[in-house]
């Protein structure tokens, strides 16, 4: 036992010990040595790879957030309601918009139109099937936006009561209201309104244009009112109530205190009822008539007389009268003879009367 554990104490030299250790260590191959070197480079790449992969999403999310936020166009509203959407332009502003629909309603009407502004845009993101043209966007727009087109108009006292296209069809509504009040074989010298009535350019909706018939049916519409009536020389109430319009009864219920045997005197003031247009008329024309030329009386005193006694029966003329007739609404005013031609001698009518 005691030269087992001497055995065992037997010191190695050094040098067999370190060949020992090398011995027993496993040999390294060139494969491993290799990986070993390249794993720091595949941990750059998988780094920088992850990170390209992660910009990408990083830059794709952005694009898609990017393309649904983008304002590719701008909504068009008259006042709230929504016209359309035009494509974005650097020049496209409510006020040029408003000049287009300007120009367009101008050419569609041929004539000046003035639009009242009130056209908003607001930017938007929108499909490109929403988008529209510019010239569909007008169609839609200009039954939209409120304007005022060139017109003529009936002014009275300053304040439009027909109003019309133009010059030419309110100067034939005009001539339509004078001739309705004009006899057919008159020379008319002159005519006018008597109220204080314009024919005036101005700028109007269009919904307040009307046609000539109408104009026409308004500027004559007519309604009653009570008037003055000045008695004239050879007047008769039959005669007055014919010119004013009225039945005789009506002349004679307007005025308390007169029958049909009253007698009239010049000057004498009847309250008659008549109907007047909205616009009267006034002209002065020249008429030229056929009329009896009353047969004269020629008085022959007899000392001898003792009543009144015809000697020769009288016989009426015919002359033709010009006069100037001023009338309102088709009733005469006023008359003055301006010349008359005897066309047929009046046989005078003799009277022999005995001394005063």
């Amino acid at each position: 036992m005691e030269q087992e554990r001497k055995l065992i104490n037997i010191k190695i030299p050094d040098h067999l010990v370190q060949a020992n250790k090398r011995l027993k260590q496993p040999a390294v191959s060139a494969p491993d040595a290799g990986r070993r070197c390249l794993k720091p480079l595949y941990r750059r790449r998988f780094v920088t790879r992850t990170l390209a992969v992660a910009l990408m999403l990083l830059m794709a999310s952005g694009l898609s957030v990017w393309a649904f936020t983008y304002k590719n166009a701008v909504e068009v509203y008259v006042g709230d309601e929504l016209i359309g959407a035009l494509k974005t332009d650097k020049l496209l502003t409510a006020e040029s918009l408003a000049k287009d629909a300007e120009n367009k309603l101008k050419e569609d009407n041929q004539t000046e139109v003035i639009v009242t502004p009130n056209i908003t845009l607001k930017p938007v993101h929108a499909s490109k099937s929403a988008i529209l043209e510019k010239g569909e966007l007008l169609d839609k727009l200009c039954p939209k936006v409120s304007f005022q087109m060139r017109a003529v108009a009936f002014m009275l006292d300053g304040k439009p009561v027909a109003v019309l296209k133009s010059k030419a069809e309110a100067f034939t509504v005009r001539d339509n209201i004078f001739a309705k009040f004009t006899e057919s074989e008159s020379d008319i010298e002159s005519g006018s309104f008597v109220e204080n009535v314009s024919i005036e350019e101005i700028f109007m909706e269009k919904s307040a244009i009307i046609t000539m018939s109408k104009a026409f049916d308004v500027l004559t519409a007519e309604s009653a009112h009570i008037s003055v009536y000045t008695v004239k020389q050879n007047d008769v109430l039959g005669l007055i109530a014919e010119r004013n319009k009225m039945t005789l009864s009506d002349l004679i219920a307007a005025n308390p205190g007169i029958t049909v045997n009253s007698t009239l005197n010049v000057g004498q003031e009847l309250n008659v009822e008549a109907k007047a247009p909205l616009l009267s008329v006034k002209t002065v024309e020249t008429v030229i008539s056929d009329e009896t030329a009353p047969a004269p009386v020629q008085q022959q005193i007899n000392p001898r007389a003792k009543t009144v006694r015809v000697l020769q029966d009288g016989q009426d003329g015919k002359q033709r009268v010009t006069k100037r007739v001023t009338r309102i609404n088709g009733i005469v005013q006023q008359e003055n003879i301006i010349s008359s031609v005897t066309l047929e001698e009046p046989t005078p009518q003799i009277v022999e009367i005995p001394p005063q």
